[in-house]
């Protein structure tokens, strides 16, 4: 049956994939569910080289990761950590979820972030960023040529 917004012609769109990035087991798999439930095709994984070479394999509508995770709970190493996702993952937008130093990210805008979500996170609100997030990058796309901003450290954004 088709629907009304959907052209006969027009092939099935695939669900969008995640790229989400997070060491705590836990919260990956919430957030994973949470996406899956949602619609959405998910690729879960728990370090950020594992987030580098899923970047390099395959494409994404977003990545998800709380840089503070890993191992890195200093701001310098976690602002590392983001530049190599960053660095591979090229216009795909970023969405920071942490509950670690979340102040270092007040100007996200201008380092590159498409959203910060602050852990701990309301589930409607963490999938309507998602959603958002998504919505926002499809229109730019179609309108405009998406290019890839600089993630740069706050402390230089100005």
């Amino acid at each position: 049956m088709c629907r009304a917004d959907q052209p006969r012609t027009r092939a099935p769109q695939l669900p969008p994939t995640i790229l989400v990035a997070d060491g705590d087991p836990a919260i990956l798999e919430l957030v994973e569910e949470l996406l899956t439930d949602a619609g959405f095709v998910v690729v879960a994984v728990t370090s950020a080289m594992a987030a580098v070479r899923a970047l390099a394999r395959g494409s994404f509508a977003v990545v998800v990761t709380d840089p503070f995770v890993f191992g890195t709970y200093s701001a310098d190493n976690s602002w590392a950590t983001l530049s190599s996702i960053r660095a591979v993952a090229g216009a795909t937008p970023l969405v920071i979820f942490s509950a670690h130093n979340t102040g270092a990210f007040a100007d996200f805008a201008a380092c590159g972030f498409a959203a910060v979500i602050h852990k701990p996170f309301d589930l409607d609100v963490f999938c309507a960023v998602i959603q958002t997030t998504i919505a926002n990058t499809q229109r730019l796309s179609r309108s405009t040529v998406v290019q890839s901003m600089p993630l740069c450290d706050p402390q230089h954004a100005r």
